[in-house]
């Protein structure tokens, strides 16, 4: 999983790269900046934070939401859900 703020001023706003693993109870976060003033980082999520993120995931009914998202014209980008 991929977060980023690309299409906004992200100087300050950081990406974050995520791997989890649920069978492990496992996950590292890889978070870092454009701007290099600021250091990367990568942190361990614990079990608790995995298991948290897990109930969330079982809990959303994802046949519900739509294939794409969009609003009226704007300057931000349009986010797909794949």
């Amino acid at each position: 999983m991929s977060l980023s703020a690309m299409g906004v001023e992200s100087d300050g706003f950081p990406y974050i790269d995520a791997t989890l693993n649920f069978k492990r109870n496992s996950g590292v976060c890889k978070v870092y900046y454009d701007n290099p003033k600021f250091k990367r980082s990568t942190y361990s999520l614990t079990i608790k934070e995995m298991k948290r993120i897990l109930n969330l995931i079982q809990h959303i009914d994802l046949d519900t939401l739509k294939k794409e998202y969009k609003s009226g014209p704007t300057d931000q980008p349009t986010f797909y859900i794949l």
